[in-house]
């Protein structure tokens, strides 16, 4: 692991994630349009059937779900776009952001049609009182992660967990991937190592997973920041957990 006693490193940390806060927005925001197309064009659709029919029909249920559907969206992209720009601790739940990473990343449809996820949240989880938009980082990093790491497997299962401890809480992902040696866990904390291809690499196939070893890097600074401990438990072919606990505030 970096240590925060190497100042350039911890500079550079702080000044990706800062960084990373500002084009996560834009990311989203392209994520929440391509969402919002199809219950757009449902919308649209059945509004101008029902121009040329009775207006009793059953298409307004449709209407109405899609509508529903559409404000879900917006609210979601909204709190995470306010929050990521929020520099300054707030007091959010845990359980809460986890939710609506989850919500969001179903614009990644490999992720919403293909991951079995399985959620056992703690509702007695007291709140967090810290900057959201790393907290957000941390978690949406390690849900990447985590289904990155399934993109190859016929069984994707990804378990989330969070729980109350005798000294604070535990915040767990849980995956069914490729998992990892040794000497793998040993590297995945330094800055620009990566399993996966490059995104620059034309040889691999367009669809499968990229990445530059960033996230985990800064999930690794971030821990140092906030004083957590992690665990990491995995063996090749069966796997990965990472677990992190939160001291009590």
């Amino acid at each position: 692991m970096i240590s925060n006693s190497d100042n350039t490193y911890y500079k550079l940390g702080e000044l990706l994630i800062r960084e990373k806060r500002f084009s996560e927005i834009g990311r989203l925001t392209s994520g929440m349009l391509h969402n919002l197309n199809t219950p757009i064009s449902i919308i649209q659709g059945n509004a101008e059937l029902l121009n040329i029919k009775y207006p009793d029909l059953q298409e307004i249920g449709m209407i109405i779900r899609q509508v529903e559907r559409v404000n879900e969206l917006v609210q979601e992209v909204g709190t995470k776009s306010k929050n990521n720009l929020n520099e300054h601790p707030v007091a959010f739940s845990l359980n809460d952001l986890i939710e609506n990473e989850l919500k969001i990343l179903e614009a990644n449809l490999y992720f919403k049609h293909n991951v079995h996820v399985s959620l056992e949240l703690d509702k007695n989880l007291k709140k967090i009182t810290a900057i959201y938009s790393e907290y957000a980082l941390i978690v949406s990093a390690l849900i990447k992660n985590a289904i990155d790491a399934m993109y190859k497997m016929e069984k994707r299962d990804l378990e989330i967990i969070t729980k109350n401890a005798e000294n604070g809480s535990i915040f767990s992902v849980k995956d069914s991937g490729v998992g990892m040696s040794e000497k793998v866990i040993e590297r995945i904390f330094e800055p620009f190592y990566s399993g996966k291809p490059h995104p620059a690499d034309v040889t691999v196939n367009a669809k499968e997973p990229r990445g530059v070893g960033i996230d985990l890097f800064l999930v690794n600074l971030l821990i140092q920041k906030y004083n957590f401990k992690m665990d990491i438990n995995s063996e090749p072919g069966k796997g990965s957990e990472f677990v992190i606990h939160l001291p009590a505030e």
